[in-house]
């Protein structure tokens, strides 16, 4: 009787580890079906984004400001300092004192991912922006800014590329690895997720490969994304919560976004001001052929035609660099064309057969001689 006990305590332990993993499998399989459906929703709309962004003062770059002036002053040549003197100062006491940040942000769904239409300040002179014009797919960012570019998150507009997943319906389980879901209440409202937080379009991370982050869902929202917090490759950690919700229709939207954590510690916040149906048009620069420089593998880049309005992944990417790294034969995802396998070997079929004929005429040229 006492070694049956374990025993059956053995047997009764697989016996829950089996009961429970079809389970899990079941709970993560309906996750991702509901996040694919939020994604499809969310991609037709348009909404309209207030940025804010207040970083507070650094104590170690006030006690520096004028080495760091000088610094820059130094970089000019000498005739150009008096000119750019002022707009200097100014950047620097604003990165040394503090300052703040607004833009206007649009991101617009189309059918293979987002169109963002931005803008950020100068700093020093926040009266002067700079436009920003970007395609967001769930592979990488797609960069218009004189020619086409296909970037990482890790060097999108902030380097945050969380954020990407706050203003879109992008499902986080696109960029989790080692997933494990979590039910935090008794009714199953809202569903926690652990993993690797790791975007699948570059080697780049700005996050911690180690620790894991932490995504909060709400079910009772659509599975919306409720709040993040996960770890930084230095160690901070940065967390993103949901303040305020908007309903539109039958789909739930963040109406305010706060993100801390960030270069000295500093606040983001995004406001939602409007939203409205997209027409789900792409803009005329991103139209199928266009040469894309992609630097996702780093800076050299691989350049190819756009396929399609779509960026491929990057292991496509991977294999077109192998075989031509600036002027790829076909766009990336295609076979090679009958026409082209036919055209490629011709070459070298005229050569041996010239080769042959030569041959021909040097034998019978001896023969005769």
């Amino acid at each position: 009787m006492g070694k049956s006990i374990p025993v059956i305590t053995i047997l009764l332990g697989i016996y829950v580890v089996l009961e429970d993993a079809p389970r899990a499998q079941t709970s993560m399989h309906h996750l991702k079906h509901a996040l694919t459906k939020r994604e499809r929703s969310v991609q037709e709309i348009e909404t309209v984004w207030l940025w804010t962004r207040d970083v507070p003062a650094d104590p170690s770059a006030i006690q520096r400001l004028e080495q760091d002036v000088k610094r820059a002053l130094d970089s000019h040549p000498p005739s150009e300092r008096r000119a750019v003197e002022p707009g200097i100062r100014r950047m620097y006491a604003r990165l040394a004192y503090g300052f703040r940040q607004r833009a206007r942000w649009i991101v617009k769904g189309f059918s293979e991912g987002y169109m963002f239409t931005g803008e950020l300040p100068v700093i020093g002179a926040e009266n002067i922006v700079v436009p920003y014009r970007a395609a967001l797919y769930p592979t990488g960012v797609l960069q218009h800014e004189q020619g086409l570019t296909a970037i990482p998150y890790a060097m999108w507009i902030l380097h945050e590329p969380v954020i990407a997943l706050a203003i879109t319906g992008f499902a986080p389980t696109r960029w989790l690895s080692d997933i494990r879901l979590v039910s935090e209440s008794k009714n199953g409202s809202y569903v926690t997720l652990y993993g690797k937080f790791d975007p699948p379009d570059s080697p780049l991370n700005p996050y911690s490969t180690t620790s894991p982050a932490e995504f909060t869902l709400d079910a009772g929202k659509g599975h919306a994304l409720t709040s993040v917090r996960l770890e930084r490759s230095d160690g901070t950690v940065l967390l993103l919560q949901v303040k305020r919700w908007k309903r539109y229709q039958d789909l739930w939207l963040p109406q305010e976004i706060e993100v801390t954590g960030g270069l000295r510690n500093n606040v983001q916040k995004l406001s939602l001001l409007e939203v409205r149906p997209s027409n789900k048009i792409p803009p005329e620069w991103l139209r199928p052929g266009i040469p894309v420089k992609d630097v996702r593998l780093g800076d050299a880049g691989v350049i190819y035609p756009l396929p399609e309005r779509r960026l491929p992944p990057l292991q496509e990417i991977q294999e077109l660099a192998k075989v031509s790294p600036d002027r790829p034969e076909r766009l990336p995802g295609q076979e090679p064309s009958l026409d082209a396998g036919v055209w490629r070997f011709l070459p070298p079929v005229v050569l041996v057969a010239i080769g042959v004929y030569w041959y021909w005429r040097v034998s019978r040229a001896e023969r005769r001689a």
